[in-house]
């Protein structure tokens, strides 16, 4: 559901101032994802979202009809203008804040718009500050800082403002704020609840994302998250129902750091339960039986354990038995989403190799290894590691590799690649004790006894002592 634009009424400034596309619902599902050989699957395409009905303007017969009877003495009531009514609320909300902060308010700003139909008594309109936060030290000697808010008013039927009907302050504390309205919130008995989209960023990467439902006269946090980079998320309507989901980024860009281009994508969904915003869990539903629940819940393991490419083709094909059941439908979503953004990233140069274990890619891992000779593949300098991120953090490529393999293993024990990676991961680990290496290396070769590399590492690790590269590394 497209977000109500802001900039020319919403965004009051009185001082200077993210895949795979969603399931559809019902039946609706995307295309599996594609062969091993593609990089990135096939995203389905979400369910286009019912149409908005729009208001029509009444029949200009009524209009002149009710012009020719109005008294001569009295007219139509005056149209406020929307951008000067956010101005002057603006400064309302903001006056006791510069009283107490002074100066160092000044350039704090507002953004001041309606959200939800208005009634007899008048329209509701809500405040969210937003610029530098002030603060100032108080007699005793402590801080006093400044937390942007989110605060509701009335537009009274005779032209005055209301005082401060609710206000809440946001904890993720963002630096700077924007705003989106979307009108097609949650559904209420009066109606759908207009939600308030607060994006902003905090610290030195960190991003925000607030959103505040508005019931009524009152105001209420549905998510607060803060996440490791700018984007923290979006207000989507994912499945095309008229209710919209909230959808959070959950990538980790500090696996090496934060400069060095190499993430673990993810995500969150939050869908509106009936009561609330919940978290769509990573989990088989419990309604399920037979083999429909054994599917389900392998699609939970695969997603688990980072086999992203075969749980999302699971989940697609399971969902679609059960095209009624919601959460199965979610689940596949949640699984698809999150194989998109891991199979897009996969191999990306920050560190191509890790990036595909992220993704359960360990053939095409597998590939950067078998392009190489065995001492170049299994050297801590070598092109595996050499110009990568990996290069001055040895430490964590060694821990990323041997978990994911670990937990890749737990669900998929019969393919080679993995253990071939696994079997790198432990030279990394240990280059002067390589018989976990040997041994995974081995069980590799028995899976696939006519693959060439395999034979050679396997001969490789067994006539060598301590891995190449380890007197480089103090070993």
């Amino acid at each position: 559901m497209p977000a109500r634009g802001l900039t020319a009424v919403a965004i009051v400034l009185l001082g200077l101032a993210g895949v795979v596309a969603s399931l559809g619902c019902g039946s609706d599902e995307p295309a599996p994802v594609p062969p091993a050989a593609t990089p990135t699957p096939e995203t389905p395409t979400a369910a286009s979202p019912e149409p908005t009905p729009t208001p029509t303007a009444a029949p200009a017969t009524r209009t002149e009809a009710a012009s020719e009877t109005a008294s001569p003495t009295t007219g139509p009531a005056p149209v406020e203008d929307e951008a000067a009514l956010a101005a002057e609320l603006a400064e309302v909300a903001l006056a006791p804040v510069r009283e107490e902060f002074g100066e160092s308010a000044d350039d704090l700003t507002a953004h001041a718009f309606p959200v939800g139909a208005g009634d007899a008594e008048g329209a509701l309109w809500a405040v969210v500050t937003n610029g530098p936060q002030p603060f100032y030290v108080d007699d005793a000697g402590e801080a006093v800082n400044f937390f942007h808010f989110v605060a509701l008013y009335r537009r009274n039927a005779d032209a005055t403002w209301s005082e401060a009907l609710y206000q809440i302050t946001l904890e993720t504390a963002p630096q700077r704020t924007e705003v989106e309205v979307h009108d097609t919130g949650p559904r209420r008995a009066r109606g759908p609840a207009p939600l308030i989209a607060i994006r902003g960023g905090t610290g030195a990467h960190a991003g925000t994302l607030d959103v505040v439902i508005v019931e009524g006269e009152l105001l209420r946090i549905g998510v607060s998250h803060v996440s490791g980079r700018p984007g923290a998320g979006e207000v989507a309507d994912l499945d095309g129902d008229g209710v919209v989901e909230i959808v959070l980024n959950s990538s980790n860009p500090y696996v090496f750091c934060y400069a060095c281009a190499v993430e673990e994508k993810g995500e969150l969904v939050y869908r509106w339960d009936g009561v609330d915003y919940a978290p769509i869990p990573l989990e088989a539903p419990d309604d399920l039986e037979g083999d429909l629940r054994e599917a389900a819940e392998r699609v939970v393991r695969l997603a688990g354990a980072n086999l992203w490419r075969d749980a999302a083709t699971l989940a697609i094909t399971t969902s679609q038995r059960a095209p009624d059941n919601a959460d199965l439908r979610w689940l596949s979503i949640l699984a698809n989403r999150n194989a998109a953004l891991r199979l897009g990233y996969a191999g990306s140069p920050g560190q191509p190799l890790l990036t595909s274990v992220f993704a359960g890619e360990y053939g095409a891992a597998f590939a950067l290894m078998a392009a190489l000779p065995p001492e170049e593949a299994f050297a801590l300098d070598g092109p595996l590691i050499s110009g990568t991120a990996a290069e001055t953090d040895l430490e964590s490529m060694v821990a990323y590799l041997l978990f994911y393999a670990d937990e890749a293993l737990k669900v998929r024990n019969d393919d080679p690649a993995i253990h071939a990676v696994r079997a790198l991961g432990q030279v990394l680990a240990s280059p002067d004790d390589l018989a976990r290496a040997r041994s995974s290396m081995a069980r590799a070769l028995r899976l696939a006894p006519d693959d060439a590399f395999l034979q050679g590492s396997q001969a490789f690790l067994e006539s060598i002592e301590v891995a190449p590269g380890a007197s480089e590394e103090g070993q």
